[in-house]
């Protein structure tokens, strides 16, 4: 579930949470940190403040980071199953 999209530069973030995994030092939801493109290169593939919001139901893949207690992502793709909304539409990429 989506709790926080922050568009900005030098990268965008988006916070997802999963209420069915918990936190083994804190038994609170495990709450994923994932890193996007700057905000003017989403802007250039479609992506807006407005694409995603607090709530939605979304699929992220992407690449853990160093340590994986850290629960840090780098965005490869981003899916909303409730209306088929994708990220990278074509060949688009995050570098």
């Amino acid at each position: 579930t989506l709790v926080a999209f922050l568009v900005r530069n030098p990268h965008s973030f988006v916070h997802v949470e999963d209420a069915t995994k918990k936190d083994p030092k804190t038994g609170e939801p495990i709450r994923w940190s994932i890193e996007w493109g700057a905000a003017g290169q989403l802007a250039q593939q479609g992506v807006r403040t407005g694409s995603l919001k607090v709530g939605d139901k979304v699929k992220v893949i992407g690449s853990p980071g160093r340590n994986s207690d850290d629960y840090r992502l780098r965005m490869r793709s981003i899916t909303r199953p409730s209306d088929g909304w994708t990220w990278p539409v074509g060949n688009q990429t995050f570098n």
